[in-house]
C-alpha cells in the first residue's frame, strides 16, 4: 500500500496539469510568473542508497544493511494576479533500513514572486522575476536551543 502511495505522488504533478509544463530544473523551477486564476503543480523525487563508507585510508568498506531515503519536493505555484504567483513548497522524506521504516516532514517554503519583465518583452534580456521566501522549519528538532543560535 505504501509502495502505491508513493508512486502516485510522483506522477501528481502530470495529472494535475493537463498540458506539458517546460519550465526549466529545480533550481530554476519557472522563469515567469503563473497568470491569475492557474495553478501548477510539479513533483520531484530524489532516491539514495547508502551501502557503505569509506575508512581513514581511503578504502571502501560496506555495510551489513543499507540505507535507502526517499525525498519528495512538490512545487505548487497558484497565480493572485497576471504578474504575481504564491508558491508552496512541501517536502517529505521516507526512510527504510532493516524492516526499520520512518515517514517524516521536511520543511515548508512558502513564497512570493513577482514578475519584473517578462520573457517575451524583448529578445535581449531575459524575463526577470523578484522572489520573497521564508521557510517554515517543521522537522523534527533535537537540542535546538535559542541561544545556540
Amino acid at each position: 500500500m505504501k509502495k502505491w502511495f508513493l508512486v502516485g505522488f510522483l506522477f501528481l504533478g502530470d495529472f494535475l496539469h493537463a498540458r506539458p509544463c517546460l519550465t526549466g530544473p529545480l533550481i530554476a523551477p519557472i522563469g515567469e510568473a503563473v497568470p491569475y486564476g492557474e495553478w501548477i503543480v510539479k513533483s520531484y523525487v530524489y532516491c539514495t542508497a547508502h551501502t557503505g563508507f569509506y575508512d581513514p585510508h581511503w578504502r571502501a568498506v560496506s555495510v551489513d544493511e543499507n540505507f535507502y531515503t526517499f525525498n519528495t519536493q512538490f512545487l505548487c505555484f497558484f497565480g493572485l494576479t497576471p504578474w504575481c504567483d504564491l508558491n508552496i513548497i512541501p517536502q517529505f522524506s521516507y526512510q527504510t533500513t532493516s524492516n526499520q521504516h520512518s515517514f517524516h516532514t521536511g520543511d515548508l517554503t512558502v513564497g512570493l514572486d513577482v514578475q519584473l519583465m517578462a520573457a517575451d518583452y524583448t529578445s535581449y534580456f531575459p524575463g526577470i522575476k523578484w522572489a520573497i521566501r521564508e521557510v517554515f522549519p517543521t522537522g523534527n528538532f533535537q537540542y535546538l536551543h535559542p541561544r545556540k543560535l
